[in-house]
């Protein structure tokens, strides 16, 4: 299925240390042109704006990163769906920074549901492919949608 099934939001600018390399080592023609706003921040506090332009472009880096994590959590997200038929529907994946975790908004006949997702079991399943979490993540899309029927116990 499609990504553009549903929408990716992430709203924080973290960055890796492989980003900021990627971003000091950034030709002056690979930097982003800076905003109006950002040229008055740049005034303000007396920093060189190509230095500045390197951090925009480490947190754009970075977003693009997080916004892929996005992508391929809602796929997996989907063909989890996939076997409660068509009325229930993936309709965003929103990266919460702030409380380290996903949320997916899942459309399901009666409401609209958010089912949150640790960063750590994403990175397991996305990052690893550790098995047993991809079978966590089931358990917690299944439960967090109401439909605790489709659970597989594995005692």
């Amino acid at each position: 299925m499609s990504t553009e099934g549903f929408k990716i939001f992430v709203s924080d600018l973290s960055s890796s240390a492989e980003e900021w390399k990627q971003a000091l080592s950034a030709s002056d023609s690979e930097l982003p042109e800076l905003t109006d706003e950002q040229k008055k921040w740049v005034r303000r506090f007396g920093v060189a704006e190509k230095e500045y332009a390197r951090g925009v472009l480490a947190g754009t880096l970075g977003q693009e990163r997080t916004k892929n994590k996005g992508k391929a959590l809602g796929r997996l997200a989907e063909e989890i769906l996939e076997v409660l038929g068509t009325q229930y529907k993936l309709v965003a994946v929103l990266w919460q920074g702030s409380r380290l975790r996903w949320l997916l908004r899942i459309e399901a006949p009666e409401r609209i549901y958010g089912v949150p997702v640790s960063f750590e079991m994403a990175d397991d399943v996305l990052e690893s492919g550790i098995l047993t979490q991809l079978e966590n993540l089931k358990t917690v899309v299944f439960a967090g949608v109401g439909r605790s029927d489709r659970i597989v116990n594995r005692t």
